[in-house]
């Protein structure tokens, strides 16, 4: 709908400038000109500034018509023509200060719009999962901070026991990552889940202790919210070393 309004009011704006063709010469170049340069100049402000603009605009070019009025004794029908000159500049800039003014909401929604789905693209939109380029990411600069630090991370990779039947596995997939979301440190450790049947677990300057409460917290919280007696993934668990290089040996993507 929005759209529609703007390709209306662009459409209006440039029969409004070739309208002025019909005006005699100089008066013709002076307003095709002076619009061209109020569209650009209005690109630069918010649409309030741009607002004054046109009433400055509206009112000095009034004022001077009038100026121009009574020094050439222009009276009654002399008037006519200036006042259709005046009415014609007024509609434009009028035209000119509402299509800026969509022009800019349009382009505003826009980068809203990419800057969610960057924001999208860093999670799992049905798990709050990070994605695998973004825990990627995010895990090599806090494995900086920590070896800059002297401390030590834990890498917990999780992997579906193969007996699991596959119509369970979409949604044990995500209820046993909201247990590892809710068994970690939020804003501070990191969880993805490349695939269904995988699930990775970066912790922070966590030692081998720390690395035990959290599968705890995770193996009570798998119990009691899937019933299951026993973990339904494999687990293998890494010293934080070299973050980039242990995800392509798991992934199998040496060299990649």
């Amino acid at each position: 709908m929005k759209n529609t309004r703007l390709y209306w009011l662009m459409g209006l704006w440039g029969i409004g400038l070739a309208s002025q063709l019909l005006l005699p010469f100089p008066t013709s170049i002076i307003h095709i000109t002076f619009i061209v340069l109020l569209l650009i100049t209005m690109m630069f402000f918010k649409t309030g500034i741009n607002f004054l603009l046109f009433l400055a605009s509206m009112l000095i070019y009034g004022f001077g018509l009038t100026v121009y009025a009574f020094a050439n004794e222009l009276f009654d029908e002399g008037q006519y023509p200036l006042i259709c000159y005046h009415l014609m500049l007024t509609g434009s800039m009028l035209l000119t200060w509402l299509t800026v003014h969509d022009i800019k909401s349009f382009v505003q929604t826009n980068l809203e719009m990419q800057k969610r789905i960057r924001e999208l693209e860093k999670f799992d939109p049905g798990t709050n999962a990070l994605s695998l380029q973004e825990f990627r990411e995010r895990g090599v600069l806090i494995e900086t901070g920590m070896r800059r630090r002297g401390e030590i991370g834990q890498l917990l990779y999780f992997k579906i026991k193969k007996d699991i039947p596959l119509p369970v596995r979409r949604s044990l997939r995500q209820e046993f990552i909201k247990c590892c979301l809710d068994s970690v440190r939020a804003e501070y450790d990191l969880v993805t889940s490349p695939t269904e049947a995988e699930v990775l677990i970066l912790l922070q300057s966590t030692d081998v202790a720390g690395r035990e409460v959290v599968l705890n917290r995770i193996n009570g919280r798998t119990k009691k919210t899937l019933n299951f007696v026993q973990m339904p993934y494999e687990i293998q668990l890494f010293e934080l070393k070299n973050l980039e290089q242990k995800l392509d040996e798991l992934f199998k993507r040496k060299g990649a």
